[in-house]
Formats: C-alpha cells, sequence, structure tokens
C-alpha cells in the first residue's frame, strides 16, 4: 500500500473547483447569482467562444468593499450565512463560499468593484488561485467580472466540454431561468457580440415572459395565484395550444430559486392529462413559495434540487389547481396557434431591449474590453466604445430614470456617462403590447363562449367533411370537430362516469372469449379481478391459464372482445406499481374508447347533432382522452386573410 499524503493547497483547490465549476454555464451561474443576491437591479453577461475564451458578468449591485476583496476569494468566505444553524433558514442563491476561490482556482479573474460609500473602486487580478494585482481605481458602484481561459491549467476538463455553440445554449438557459426568477432585474447576454437575451425588468413576470417567449406564448398563457397552508402558488401556464416534445418549457422556482424537482412537475403535467398528447409537455413557469423550514436546499453543490417536507400533500394540491384552471376556460385550438412549437423552437430571443431592430436604441459597437492597451482610462462621451457597464450603472434603472448623470470618479477626473434612454422607451413598448394581448383576450372572454346555452342554439352544422369532420359556423368562426376524437371523448367520459357510480352494466357474448394469459398477466388479473367485474366485465377461470370471457362492458360495439381485453391487461402491466384503482379503471376506460366511431365513416345530419350536443355536456369536451383536440377553430378573419380579404 502506498503511503499516506496530505494533498497539497493547488490540488485541493482544483479538486473543489471540479465540484462546484463543471463548465462556462456554472461560472455564469455562480457570478449572475451573486450579483442578484448583491440587489443588483441590471445584470449583463457577454460570452466568448462559449465561456472558454471570455466570460465577463457585470452588475450595479452594492459591490464589494476594498478591504474585503481578497477575502472574498477564500475558500468557504461568505456574507450570506454565519453558522450552521442558519442552513435551514437560507434565502439567498449563494452561500456556500466556494464560487470566487473555484472559479479563480482554474482561471484567470480579474474584478473591478465599488461600493457606494467608497470613493475609488478596486482592481483586482487573480489567477490560478495566485494573486497578481490589487490597486485603487476609478468604476461605477457594482462588481465588473471578467473571466479569461477557464481551466487553462486544468487541460483535461476542457476535453469533456461541449461544442462553444453547445455550451453557450447552456448559458441562455441558465440566464433565461434566472431572468424568469427575478422579473425585477434587467438581464442582457450577449454571445460573441451578438444579443441572445435581454429583459427590462419591470418586476413582472408577464413582462419577461413576452421578452424572453414572444406574443404567441403570452397570447395563451393563464395565471395562477392560489394559497393554501401549505404554500403559495403563483405565475403562469399555457392553454394546450402550447407545448412541446421535451420539458425545455416547464419552469419551476422554489423560493425565487429554479430547481428540478420530477415530483413537481410529474404533478403539473399530470393536471395537463386529456389536453395533450403522449410526449407532449406543458409551458409553465411556476413560483413555488412555501416556508423556509420546509425547504432543503443543500442538498447539491448546484443547488438545483431540492427537499420538500410534505411533498405528496403538496404535489396533490399542485396538480389539483393545474387542472382546475384549465377546466375553467375554453381550451378550443386555434388554427393559427397549431404552429406556436415549430415556431417558437425556431424563434430567436430579439425582444431586445438593446436590439435596434426592435427598440431603436443604439448598442455601442465596441463595448469596453478589458483587453484593450488602455483599459482603465475613462473615454470620452463622444467615443463609441463608452463602457457599457457605465451606461448600466448611471443612473436609477429601478425608475428608468435617464437624466440622472452620478459622477465616476477616476485617477483623471470626473465622466458623465452616456445616457440610455432606450430602456424607458422599452419598457413603454411592452407594457403597450402587453395590454393589447390583454384587451384581445378581453374581446374574446366577453364573446359568449362555445358551450354556453345561449351559444349552442346558434350552433349552425353546415356539413361533413371527408367523412370525418363535422363543420360548424358560430359568431364569425368556423369550428371543425372531429367526429372520432368527438365519441372517444364522449364513450370514455360515460365509461369513467358509470364506472366512479359503480352503475356499468354488462352486456353478454355469445359464444365466450377464451384468452390464454401468461403468469405475469394472470397475476394481475387476479390480483384486480373484482375491478373488471366492476367495469363490467364477466370472466371464469377455465382451465390452467386459460380464461373465458362471457360480459364485456356495456356500450363497446365493434371490437374485437379479446384483442381489447389482452390490450387493457397489457396496458395496465406497463403501469407497474400503480396501485391506486382509480388509474387502472380510467385505463380500462380509455382503452375502451377503441370502440368509439371511426374517420372515414359517413353519419348522418341527426347522429352527428346528437354526437355534437353531448361532447358539448361535457366539463372538458376539448380533448380526447389521449389530448387530441376534439374542436379546431377558424375565425372569419383568418380566412379573409388567407384569401388576400384583408391584410
Amino acid at each position: 500500500m502506498a503511503d499516506i499524503e496530505l494533498l497539497n493547497q493547488d490540488t485541493i483547490d482544483k479538486i473543489a473547483a471540479g465540484e462546484v465549476v463543471e463548465r462556462p454555464a456554472s461560472v455564469v451561474k455562480e457570478l449572475v447569482e451573486n450579483a442578484i443576491d448583491a440587489k443588483a437591479t441590471m445584470i449583463t453577461i457577454e460570452i466568448e467562444k462559449g465561456g472558454t475564451s471570455k466570460i465577463r458578468v457585470s452588475d450595479n449591485g452594492i459591490g464589494i468593499p476594498s478591504n474585503q476583496v481578497r477575502k472574498a476569494f477564500l475558500r468557504h468566505s461568505t456574507s450570506k450565512l454565519r453558522d450552521a444553524s442558519e442552513l435551514s433558514i437560507v434565502k439567498s442563491l449563494g452561500f456556500r463560499g466556494e464560487a470566487l476561490s473555484s472559479i479563480a482556482a482554474v482561471s484567470k479573474v480579474e474584478l473591478i468593484t465599488k461600493t457606494k460609500d467608497d470613493m475609488l473602486g478596486t482592481l483586482y487580478e487573480i489567477e490560478g488561485a495566485i494573486e497578481k494585482k490589487i490597486e485603487e481605481i476609478g468604476a461605477p458602484n457594482g462588481s465588473n467580472f471578467i473571466i479569461r481561459d477557464l481551466f487553462y491549467n486544468t487541460l483535461p476538463r476542457q476535453k469533456f466540454l461541449k461544442s462553444p455553440k453547445a455550451e453557450g445554449n447552456l448559458i441562455n438557459e441558465i440566464v433565461e431561468k434566472l431572468a424568469l426568477s427575478h422579473p425585477e432585474i434587467a438581464f442582457q447576454l450577449s454571445i460573441d457580440n451578438k444579443n441572445k437575451l435581454s429583459t427590462i425588468g419591470s418586476g413582472k413576470l408577464k413582462d419577461t415572459i413576452y421578452q424572453l417567449f414572444g406574443k404567441n406564448i403570452t397570447k395563451n398563457l393563464i395565471e395562477i395565484d392560489e394559497s393554501n397552508e401549505l404554500f403559495n402558488l403563483k405565475g403562469f401556464i399555457c392553454n394546450s395550444s402550447v407545448y412541446k416534445g421535451n420539458r425545455s418549457f416547464e419552469n419551476i422556482f422554489i423560493n425565487n430559486r429554479f430547481v428540478k424537482s420530477k415530483t413537481i412537475s410529474s404533478a403539473i403535467e399530470k393536471g395537463y392529462e386529456g389536453y395533450l398528447m403522449q410526449h407532449q409537455y406543458p409551458f409553465f413557469c411556476l413560483m413555488v413559495d412555501i416556508d423556509t423550514n420546509m425547504v432543503d436546499v443543500n442538498v447539491h453543490p448546484t443547488k438545483m434540487e431540492v427537499r420538500i417536507d410534505h411533498q405528496k400533500d403538496i404535489t396533490n394540491l399542485i396538480n389539483e389547481i393545474i387542472s382546475n384552471s384549465l377546466n375553467k376556460i375554453d381550451d378550443i385550438r386555434d388554427y393559427v396557434n397549431d404552429e406556436v412549437p415549430e415556431f417558437i423552437d425556431d424563434e430567436p430571443n430579439v425582444k431586445s431591449s438593446y436590439n435596434n431592430d426592435v427598440s431603436g436604441v443604439t448598442t455601442p459597437e465596441k463595448p469596453f474590453d478589458s483587453d484593450n492597451k488602455n483599459k482603465h482610462e475613462l473615454i470620452s462621451e463622444s467615443d463609441s466604445t463608452v463602457e457599457y457597464e457605465s451606461i448600466m450603472n448611471s443612473s436609477s434603472i429601478s425608475e428608468f430614470d435617464s437624466t440622472a448623470k452620478p459622477e465616476l470618479i477616476s485617477h483623471k477626473g470626473i465622466y458623465e456617462p452616456y445616457e440610455e434612454k432606450g430602456f424607458e422607451i422599452k419598457k413603454q413598448e411592452v407594457k403597450s403590447e402587453i395590454n393589447n394581448i390583454k384587451k384581445q383576450s378581453n374581446k374574446e372572454e366577453s364573446q359568449l363562449s362555445f358551450l354556453s346555452k345561449d351559444a349552442v342554439v346558434k350552433h349552425s352544422i353546415i356539413g361533413q367533411l371527408f367523412s370525418t369532420y363535422w363543420l360548424v359556423e358560430y359568431d364569425k368562426s368556423l369550428y371543425i370537430i372531429d367526429q372520432h376524437a368527438a365519441h372517444e371523448k364522449v364513450m370514455y367520459e360515460k365509461i369513467v362516469s358509470s364506472i366512479k357510480d359503480n352503475t356499468m352494466s354488462t352486456q353478454q357474448i355469445s359464444p365466450p372469449v377464451i384468452v390464454t394469459l401468461n403468469s405475469l398477466e394472470e397475476t394481475f388479473l387476479n390480483d384486480n379481478i373484482d375491478i373488471f367485474n366492476q367495469v363490467g366485465y364477466e370472466i371464469e377461470n377455465f382451465g390452467g391459464h386459460e380464461y373465458t370471457i362471457t360480459g364485456i362492458p356495456y356500450g363497446i360495439y365493434g371490437v374485437d372482445a379479446k384483442t381489447l381485453f389482452m390490450d387493457m391487461i397489457g396496458d395496465c402491466i406497463q403501469a407497474s406499481g400503480i396501485k391506486d384503482n382509480t388509474v387502472i379503471l380510467e385505463r380500462i376506460a380509455s382503452m375502451s374508447c377503441k370502440a368509439a366511431v371511426k374517420g372515414n365513416t359517413k353519419l348522418s345530419y341527426r347522429e352527428a347533432k346528437e354526437l355534437i350536443n353531448e361532447l358539448l355536456m361535457l366539463d372538458n369536451p376539448f380533448h380526447c382522452p389521449h389530448g387530441r383536440p376534439t374542436i379546431v377553430k377558424m375565425t372569419r378573419y383568418e380566412i379573409d386573410k388567407m384569401f388576400g380579404r384583408i391584410q
């Protein structure tokens, strides 16, 4: 056995850095969270080559006192925690005291920082955990971190990084989450001198969602604002028009901290059952406010995983809130909105307060770059390379006051920074657009609901299309109803209702159907035979592994009883671990929908009218049991526009 030796400090620092700094996105997350904790109202992030070449994070926060700058880079140094007793009530985003130490251990760091009480700021340079320079310098209030050559002294780490574009996308995602969790802060992210993300910091989550995701998502938002003895839930979900094939649209924040919680995500997704198809995931941005004593954020170094007390009760309540919120709206799929998922995937985040094409605000072509030879000299107001951080910190951003001109002291005198008037302009633009969306929503809500009693009598069934779709005209709109999806929904609700009311009847079949089960299927059937009897099945053992089915649920016509039963058994077994009888009953009801009338089947006008009337009497007639829309809407305006009648 080799001798046991203590590791040297350099090795210890690099190992510790590996736990906190996994990739450039980790650096951005730690620095931006520190800026948020420093009460910044504006934060700018600049990235080059995926963050490996350069990361710059600037803020207008409280800054670091000059006599504490060195201490800030020591391991386990923090202003947010005093002892272990405070771990259970941590409210700040960063608290471990390892971020700056870890970053400095694997990169070249330059910090310019100043507090409002200091006349001068501090320039501090540290490379590979070795201090290189510390001196006074003229600077605006706040902190400006520049991280260069990430992992320059730990080359094996670089091999595990993705391409610069992929690393940049990860950074974009991190900043996006932080912007959503703090709508009161104005964020700007640029990657390789291209603006990727900007928010105005109005304090309204809806404004931030609009700037990050655009109008198509914003106009389909459903506001959530619920409170109970366990938690407060605020934020927005979207109707079924907005979805993705992955969970990248899902945003959960616990006490303003973005987290990944499978249980909470599953609870929300379950609330969408019947609204979205399989492998479709909703958009939501929800803030869960829980007593800090009930949340343990000290689970993982990234602090993206948490433990929650009363987790089952909380998730059940969240599921109920989501389900009830969706049930309150007429979730009719708009023809235009069917393009939303693809459009959003391709749409860049151009809702920028700095983007010339959007707001007319001029961004300096050459932002202040500390690589310049005279990097710490102040620049005249006419110079196009005016330091962007000075712009950010020169005015009272929280009030968008473009006239304030605080003086910045430096070695060479006084400098009055460039006035950034565009923030007020963009703020008004966003407010105007949000108000337009709100007016449009209010106008739609003021019209009679398609399902109201007064509306139904005014429906005009104008025919069947392709022996599959029924066309209904109402209130300057065309409603297209899928007869198969509609019949599925009607049958599903009838069966579920009969099962729950214990009124399900049996229809006899002759000759009986004989099925052969394997041991797993046989065990499942025997364990749940009472449930099968409850829903209308009559099943007896025929000897060995064979069983006879002499009765099936009433109302299932034109379906191969043997195939239906075997598919149902297989489907239930796949849901292994589910012991809730209600879930099994709903699966049986869902499988029974195979008996619904198919497309390409000609229905009479009377049959269609009866089906549509039955559909519209349901609490949620807008989706079949599998989440497909039953009704799609096209307005007169949209049709006129397609034919060029209006522009």
